[in-house]
This record gives C-alpha cells, structure tokens and sequence, in this order.
C-alpha cells in the first residue's frame, strides 16, 4: 500500500514538475487573460497603419522564427485590415511572407482585434496595449485555455533599430503592467549587415 502511494506521489510530482517546465518555456500561466484597460478609448488606425518592425517577440512563437521580421499594415475598409507579414530565414536566408487578416471584435473597444493567417483559422486576439504611432508600438495577445492562459507579446518600431534605453523602458512597463517577464523575449536582429535593407 505505502509502495503505490509512494508512486502516485512520484507520479504526480513528475506531472507537476512538466507542467512548470512547459509554463516556463511557452509562457503558458495559469489564470485567465487580463482585461487591458486605456486612459481613454480613441485609437487611430489610420496613424497606426504602415510599416513597423519587430523589435522583441515571444521566444516560442510558433508562426515566427527567423530575423528582420515587418508587419505592414493597410486598411481595405472600415473594419478591414491587411497585415504583410515578411522575415528573413535563419537557416538558409531566404524571405518568407505571410498575409494576415485583421478585424476589429468590438467597437467598443477600438484597441482590440482578430487577426488570421489562414481561412480556417479562428481569429487569434491581436490588441494595441500602447503606441504613440510615430516610434512604438507594444502589440499583445491574450488567449484563455481551459485552466490556463497563452500570451504573447511584441514591441514594434517606425524605424528598423530602436534605441536601448526605449526599448528597456518599454519591457520594464510589459513586466509591471502585463507581468510578462523579458526571459521569454526573443530580440529580433534589425541589422542592415543580416537584413541588407535600403536605408535612408
């Protein structure tokens, strides 16, 4: 008798010990998603539409894995959006595209969005958490699973290398306010040197 509960104990702590790693991998936490709340509900697509390059994402993105990455955005209508989405491929350098649909959920909430990258695929939660829209912008997703929620996080910026001291001050506010921690942030290389963009 004392030898199984000796290894349901084992068992179990085996189990828990695998869940922790996983939360600690993929950012995977348990709780549900937190609503984001703004000083004030005006949001401005038309100044937030065009070109923004990564500056940080999550480590474990699934979708993105390679360097350079930008994700322009134009507006098709009053609640239609397209977001190009290009990087360039660690393995063997090539450029890889991907064309997202975007939509807002609720307009009472002009912050928040689905977006899609494929027909089938059910609009993932794509919110502005903040922007000034002329140099930054921290773009998160929030997704409940059934005990647990999946979250992923980007800073973006107008230009393709963003100075240190923003940056740092924009994943301290993610870590205070999201309480996301920078040890799952991937730094994405902007460099011209690896991205070999025309720069003006």
């Amino acid at each position: 008798m004392l030898k199984k509960s000796m290894e349901k104990i084992y068992l179990f702590s085996i189990i828990a010990l695998l869940i922790q790693v996983t939360l600690i991998e993929s950012h995977t936490s348990f709780g549900r998603c937190p609503t984001v709340k703004h000083e004030n509900n005006y949001f401005d697509i038309k100044a937030y539409e065009g070109v923004w390059y990564e500056q940080i994402r999550n480590s474990d993105f699934f979708i993105e894995k390679g360097e350079c990455a930008i994700d322009d955005l134009k507006i098709l209508n009053d609640n239609e959006y397209q977001v190009l989405n290009t990087e360039i491929s660690k393995k063997d350098g090539t450029l890889n595209t991907r064309h997202a649909s975007m939509k807002l959920y609720n307009i009472k909430n002009p912050f928040n969005y689905g977006i899609k990258f494929f027909d089938l695929q059910p609009r993932a939660d794509y919110q502005i958490f903040d922007t000034d829209y002329k140099s930054f912008a921290i773009v998160y997703s929030c997704t409940n699973l059934l005990f647990a929620k999946y979250e992923l996080i980007w800073i973006m910026s107008r230009q393709p290398e963003m100075d240190k001291n923003i940056l740092e001050n924009l994943t301290v506010r993610i870590e205070k306010e999201l309480n996301i921690s920078r040890k799952v942030f991937y730094y994405t290389n902007q460099s011209e040197e690896i991205c070999k963009r025309n720069r003006k």
